[in-house]
Formats: C-alpha cells, structure tokens, sequence
C-alpha cells in the first residue's frame, strides 16, 4: 500500500513519469515472484525445475522490455498472473470455502459500485458506458445494468459465473440469496452471452456424459471441445470464407454480436502488417497496432448511425495471441487442452466449459478486472488432482476385496 500510495503521489505531481513506473513495477513484480517461487518450492521439497519452468516466464517478459524499448500494462498482468498461479499452485492451504466467500464479498463491492453508476451517482464519461446504458427493455422501462467498468461486458458473465458457483458449492442457508442476485444482474445486462456460454457449456457436459463409459474417449471429447472453443474465431472465420454465402455471414455476424468483423481485420493487420517477432512473441499492446473499423453502428436508444472502431478483440484467446504472441498463444492452447482432460465430471465441467465459452466474445477472462476465473479454474484443478490419489486406492481396493471374499 506505501508503494501504491508513493506511485500515485509521484504520477500526479509529476515527479515520475508513467513509462518509469511501469518499468519498475514490471522488475519489482519479477523479483517477487522469483523470492515467492524459490520460497514455496524449498518449502515444498525443493522441486527446482518446476521453480525453474514456473520463473522462466516472468523472466522472459523482464527480458522483453529492453528488447522493446517499453512496457505495457499487458506486460504488468502476466507477471501478475504468474505470481497469483505460484501462490495457488504450490502453497498448502485449503481453498475451498474461503475462496467462495472471497468472490462473494468481491462481487458484492463490484455490484454495489456497479448500481451506483447504474443510478448516475458514479459518472464513467465514457462513450461506451452512455451507448450500452441505453433502454433496452421499453415496455418496462428498464435501462441496460452497466458494469463498474462501463461495459455490460464486465458484468454480465461474471454474474452468472456467481451465481454458478454459489449453486454449486454455496452452503444451503447462503447461497440462494447470492444466486438470485447475480442471476439478475445477469439478466438485467440484457445481454446473451452468458446464457449462450452456459449452454456450450451444458452441450459439452452432455457430450462428456454419453462417453463417461469410457475414460479415454471422454478425455479426447473433453480436449476436442475445449479446442473447438479456443479456436472459435478462426473456425467461424474458416466457415464464413469457405461457404461465401451472405445469409451464413449475416447469421455468424449477429450469433457473435458483430464480433467476427472485428476478428477478420485484426487477423488482417496481424499476418500483413506485423513483423515476424511480433507475430511470434506479440506487440504487448492492441491500442497502437490493431485498432480496426469504420462500420456504421445503430445506437439503441437514439438511433443515430456513428462510426464504430476499435482496438479490443473481443475473444480472449485471439487477445492473448496479439499481445503476446503465438508461442505463448500455442503454449496456452496446450495448458487449456491438459485441464481440459481433468474437468470430467459435474459441476467442474460446468464451470470449466463455460469459462472457456465466455472467452469467445470477451476478452477480459485474463486481465486485472476478474482474476477470480483464474483462481477458481486452478482451485478446481487442484481438488481434482488431489481426488485422484484416493480414486486409484479404490480401484486397486476393490479387485483385493472381492478376492479375499471369494
């Protein structure tokens, strides 16, 4: 918090300037998570490899600025996220419940800041905020639910995601308050987006279940799903071209909320007008380099026809790739894949899939807004590894009690 306090002070009045901040923050950053690492790991029983693969990352991205001449907040946040994948990964404690009311108290502060800019006690100015606050329910009056951020886009598919896990995990006495009250915020975002992930999510999971018979085809169903999810934008994109028909465009363009044009120019920019290094280890940044448009967008409420441009993918997946590149893009799809193979049952299916199906039409699954998507995702991962020990115990249980029973 001094560090904090000292910056903003510094900022403001002048005395530093925003671009030595952000170098500081990314080698002070990296510093911690190599201490933080090296501690938990010789804490753990000294596994020095998985410190080494764990601290390379952090490593190349301090490498990456003098190599770039400077740093984004991109740059700031994979570090971030390293560090916050080291505490989870390798400490002891037991997540579980505290991590479900952490998210829930979250949520609440996110929700409450969120009415009050609903109510226009909190003013964003900002375009976005003004364009997505617009009726959109007229018979009843009721005005868009604008997240804290100024998009629906950061509230709608948290909320859900809110209201899954407390339906999930929540004690009986607790959690039907907070699935009530997530589920409208949801709702009242007026938006399809997390309704649609829960049913990819829904479909997977039913997929799963009709090969649950069969570990191996339920981890290569389970792989091929989340692939298919991963690569969505250039699977529709591969469709749209192939079929050349213009009702199939108009259809693909409003499924994904005009978000395929947006894929298909900055696609454009990334294989024509990026260099090789940046198509290979990312432009740390997409305001600069991709900013895509000049299609004609229909406010909601007033009806006036603006030009609209943009520099967000809108797909988490594609977003990554930009920023950082294709080798750590390619190296993600892999990590994806592998958890994939271990989100075989219930509820951790559910929340696995419909995170993945949240990322195809928005980009913020991996930035400051909402870490809490990662932490359940390794949460989860962890309590399904640490099931795995007593299953195998089980299995080779039965076979010697049904022999010494014979």
């Amino acid at each position: 918090m001094l560090v904090m306090l000292g910056t903003l002070i510094g900022v403001t009045s002048s005395l530093l300037g925003r671009e030595l901040v952000y170098q500081a923050l990314v080698v002070a950053v990296t510093g911690l998570v190599l201490l933080v690492a090296l501690q938990l790991v010789r804490r753990r029983g000294g596994n020095y490899g998985l410190f080494a693969a764990l601290a390379s990352l952090p490593m190349l991205i301090a490498l990456s600025v003098p190599i770039n001449g400077f740093v984004s907040g991109n740059h700031v946040y994979l570090v971030f996220l390293v560090t916050f994948l080291v505490v989870l990964s390798l400490d002891g404690g037991d997540l579980g419940e505290h991590l479900l009311q952490a998210t829930n108290v979250t949520y609440v502060v996110y929700l409450a800041g969120s009415l009050l800019v609903y109510f226009g006690v909190v003013e964003l100015t900002k375009g976005l905020n003004i364009f997505d606050a617009a009726t959109r329910v007229p018979w009843l009056r009721i005005k868009t639910l604008v997240g804290l951020y100024g998009s629906t886009a950061h509230i709608d598919s948290i909320s859900l995601f809110v209201a899954l896990l407390n339906l999930a995990f929540g004690k009986p006495r607790r959690k039907w308050a907070m699935v009530v009250l997530a589920l409208a915020a949801s709702a009242l975002s007026v938006r399809y987006t997390p309704f649609a992930a829960l049913a990819i999510a829904l479909v997977a999971v039913c997929c799963l279940r009709v090969t649950r018979r069969s570990p191996q085809a339920s981890r290569l169903v389970a792989t091929v799903a989340a692939l298919v999810v991963v690569f969505a934008p250039f699977l529709l994109l591969a469709l749209d071209r192939v079929a050349g028909s213009p009702e199939l465009s108009l259809a693909l363009d409003r499924a994904t909320n005009g978000r395929i044009k947006i894929w298909s120019a900055m696609l454009e920019v990334y294989a024509n007008d990026v260099g090789l290094f940046g198509q290979l280890f990312g432009t740390a940044v997409t305001e600069q380099v991709y900013e895509v448009g000049g299609w004609p967008r229909v406010h909601p409420g007033t009806g006036e026809v603006v030009e609209f441009r943009t520099s967000n993918p809108h797909n988490t997946y594609l977003a990554f790739m930009l920023s950082y590149g294709l080798v750590p893009f390619l190296a993600l799809v892999l990590v994806i894949a592998y958890c994939a193979m271990r989100f075989l049952r219930g509820w951790r299916a559910v929340l696995f899939f419909f995170v993945l199906a949240v990322g195809i039409t928005n980009a913020e699954l991996m930035t400051f807004h909402f870490p809490v998507y990662v932490a359940w995702a390794v949460a989860l991962g962890r309590e399904q590894l640490a099931l795995r020990p007593a299953r195998a115990a089980v299995r080779v249980r039965d076979p010697l009690v049904a022999h010494a029973t014979a």
